[in-house]
């Protein structure tokens, strides 16, 4: 099973896309996520990948429902937070072509061949947008 996590970063209207620099989904749109490293937690590895794709640091405010996908007989899990931007760090991008600041209407307009997770991005917006979100207290840490 693989485990992504990533931010959905929200600033007033607009959303952070990021636009893929490499590998089999190069040239598409996608919200800043990737797999969830070893010894690292879902909030570590979700800050982590926001900064690595987008270069900024991040609060994160919220959780998305938990959303299970099948691709080529592998099963993820898919790990999303809601987050706003604190502070911009860094202007180098790991894999990622291009950075931008989009609305829910131009995100929509993105075709499905250029935007990556199409379905579960499309949800993602559906959820944020109905507030259909968690506090962050039902994460809970066993140490």
């Amino acid at each position: 099973m693989n485990i992504v996590v990533g931010c959905i970063v929200k600033k007033d209207d607009k959303f952070l896309m990021v636009k893929e620099g490499a590998g089999r989904c190069q040239g598409m749109w996608n919200f800043p996520i990737g797999h969830l490293e070893e010894n690292e937690t879902i909030l570590e590895g979700a800050k982590r990948e926001t900064l690595e794709e987008t270069g900024y640091l991040v609060d994160i405010n919220h959780m998305l429902p938990i959303m299970e996908l099948y691709q080529n007989n592998k099963k993820y899990i898919l790990i999303r937070f809601l987050a706003t931007p604190k502070e911009k760090i860094k202007d180098e991008y790991d894999k990622i072509a291009e950075i931008k600041w989009m609305n829910t209407e131009e995100i929509l307009k993105i075709p499905k061949e250029n935007f990556r997770g199409y379905e579960s991005n499309r949800k993602v917006l559906e959820q944020v947008q109905k507030e259909n979100i968690y506090s962050m207290e039902i994460i809970e840490s066993l140490e």
